[in-house]
């Protein structure tokens, strides 16, 4: 996009907000870690329950793609080896 003959990079926020986000991530300990993962469990479960309650079907459960899986057995192989 270009605007008085500048070129605005507008998606140079969303990277920078990422980068911060994953940086934050990082410095989780594990214990900070599990909290969030909790929440967001809690989370889901309160948007089900809502559906539920809405009369909404439940959600189509899928499963995770074959790709997932393999990254899944890569990170288990190397967690084994440290």
């Amino acid at each position: 996009m270009t605007i008085n003959e500048s070129t605005i990079d507008i998606a140079a926020g969303e990277r920078l907000q990422e980068a911060a986000e994953i940086e934050r991530l990082r410095k989780l300990t594990d214990r900070e870690r599990g909290e969030e993962i909790l929440a967001v469990c809690r989370a889901a479960a309160t948007i089900l329950e809502g559906r539920r309650k809405s009369g909404l079907p439940p959600p189509i459960r899928r499963s995770w793609p074959a790709s997932t899986w393999e990254f899944l057995r890569k990170c288990a192989a190397n967690d084994k080896r440290e």
